[in-house]
């Protein structure tokens, strides 16, 4: 518990505080986003660097549409993230479609012909890639034996880990062979660890694919660059680790001959910090003397799963109404849903056990901003369960304009689709 309430900059509480009436909600700050984004387009790449945004990360169209402004392109997970960038008005050719659900066929020449860039993760894909569309340039994601979650289901490499192609150099080479194919880019996404050291690792195994398909000229090393989120946390030294893989492709190059181009996924470090979901007090209840005393939030698991899922750890940031900042306390601070999951202070990394977080003396009708809420949120919420509506996203300009970039959801639109009997 932390000895003091965390206290947001006065600018933003003042944004917070103009939001009273639209909560549960989003809120980005473009101004801070644009920072994140110089700074990763500065990773180090000595023979070029093309940056994705994550999609997955955070995919309202005006967010997309200002990653592709600021000449990001995109890593899109599934084949609704492709059509949904293109919706943005990104062009197709600016989308690399990396998906553990294969495409239909249908789906997979329609985006291909498109522009769509394919990233095949299986022997599956990339057989049914070469049969629509041999002599083709083709990308494939390889499972290198090393994966980097800071939870096991956060890391995407390893012998436990589904995604990519591991230890099938030979039937990859044969596939490309019958098929006519050319292997342009390599893929290696380990997880959303980021240790520097594993990631030096897979900058090694990509060195040593490149060595045995000498068609190449672009290897992907991914995203997953870890952010804190809390105090406590640490984030992952972007620098550290492309400093190291750029050392490793110049070495590569002044021995073969080969410039390689670098390609970045990043999504939590794109804007994880720079989104706010903004809450209201409607309940504080208490288990007596031996027990805890509880504030309950408009928002919850339908807002942030990344709580109840990982034990994630989020800043609560207590925004007094019609009092003063006075007095802290120890709260357990809890969602609206019907689910006893549904909470916002829990133990790191142990959604099952309850935790205190300190706020003022609290009051109905106050204010509670959680933070770190711009990545894997809004994307990943669970959405309308116990019917309640999608909450209203806005962005603050880097101009000071607040603007709406996504409606509150109503209440029919949930049950538009439902079929009565």
């Amino acid at each position: 518990m932390e000895e003091m309430p965390l206290v947001l900059p006065e600018s933003k509480e003042k944004i917070c505080k103009s939001l009273v009436q639209e909560t549960p909600c989003f809120c980005y700050f473009e101004e801070d986003i644009l920072k994140n984004l110089e700074k990763l387009k500065s990773f180090e790449a000595p023979f070029g660097l093309t940056v994705r945004y994550a999609m997955k990360t955070n995919s309202n169209l005006a967010l997309l549409q200002l990653f592709d402004s600021n000449g990001f392109h995109i890593d899109a997970s599934s084949v609704f993230e492709c059509y949904r960038a293109m919706a943005a008005n990104i062009r197709a050719e600016k989308i690399l479609l990396t998906s553990q659900d294969s495409p239909s066929k249908e789906e997979l020449q329609d985006l291909v012909e498109k522009g769509v860039l394919f990233n095949a993760t299986s022997l599956f894909q990339l057989e049914e890639f070469g049969k629509c569309f041999p002599k083709h340039k083709i990308s494939v994601r390889f499972n290198v034996g090393i994966g980097s979650g800071w939870t096991k289901a956060t890391s995407t490499g390893g012998l436990s880990s589904s995604f990519g192609i591991y230890a099938q150099i030979d039937k990859i080479q044969s596939l490309l062979r019958k098929y006519e194919l050319c292997l342009e880019r390599i893929h290696i996404h380990i997880g959303s660890g980021s240790d520097p050291e594993k990631q030096k690792l897979v900058a090694g195994k990509a060195i040593e694919l490149l060595s045995i398909f000498q068609d190449v000229k672009i290897v992907n090393l991914g995203g997953g660059f870890k952010v804190a989120r809390m105090k406590d946390e640490k984030s992952v030294d972007i620098s550290e680790i492309s400093k190291g893989s750029a050392k490793l492709f110049r070495e590569f190059h002044e021995k073969t001959g080969r410039k390689i181009h670098l390609e970045i996924e990043p999504g939590t470090a794109s804007i994880a910090n720079e989104g706010y979901i903004i809450s209201k007090i409607k309940d504080i209840v208490s288990t007596g003397k031996e027990g805890f005393t509880f504030v309950k939030l408009d928002t919850g698991m339908t807002e942030n799963a990344r709580i109840p899922m990982y034990g994630a750890q989020h800043p609560l940031y207590h925004i007094p109404i019609g009092h003063e900042k006075e007095n802290p306390y120890p709260y357990v601070v809890v969602g609206p849903c019907c689910e006893s999951g549904d909470i916002l202070s829990c133990e790191r990394g142990n959604s099952e056990e309850i935790a205190t977080r300190t706020l003022w003396e609290a009051e109905i009708g106050d204010l509670v901003v959680v933070g770190g809420a711009g990545s894997y949120c809004s994307s990943m919420a669970c959405a309308n369960y116990n019917s309640r509506p999608r909450a209203a996203e806005f962005l603050v300009r880097k101009t000071g304009e607040l603007v709406l970039i996504r409606r509150r959801q109503k209440l029919e639109d949930i049950y538009k689709d439902d079929i009565k009997i």
